[in-house]
């Protein structure tokens, strides 16, 4: 640091500040090409330049596009039995929260957090109601 940092400057003044700035459709076919070489040994792996990939998708989505419309959604009944049916279909899904309804499935009334469900005996046929259920504020 104390014989870096005075070169770093000397080079600053004399070269000037040259900043590489970067249109979103350029960073976009960067991050493409990133993501092929992904895997390969490159920088980047392949869950982070989808992940970068995104976010850069990010502006041009509304909320809309992005959510799943409920009548789409798997959801539980709040008397429903956790059998091993039930149990099955939860880990088909293959999310860590499922949607809690009272009655209409447009009800909502809390997430099952599906790790929850580690100590639930399928044999058992526990209720949905006495497995702890994240309410949604309201």
């Amino acid at each position: 640091y104390p014989v870096s940092y005075p070169i770093g400057k000397v080079l600053d003044c004399l070269l000037g500040h040259n900043e590489a700035l970067f249109r979103r459709a350029q960073l976009k076919a960067l991050v493409s090409i990133h993501s092929k070489e992904a895997g390969k040994g490159g920088e980047l792996t392949h869950d982070e330049t989808t992940i970068i990939s995104g976010a850069l998708d990010l502006t041009e989505k509304t909320a809309e596009e992005a959510m799943t419309p409920i009548e789409s959604t798997f959801s539980l009944d709040v008397d429903l039995k956790l059998d091993w049916e039930v149990m099955g279909k939860i880990l088909a899904g293959g999310h860590s929260r499922v949607p809690v309804y009272s009655g209409n499935p447009k009800n909502i009334i809390g997430l099952l957090l599906v790790k929850s469900l580690l100590t639930v005996r399928a044999e058992n046929e526990t209720p949905v109601s006495a497995v702890s259920i994240r309410r949604i504020p309201r």
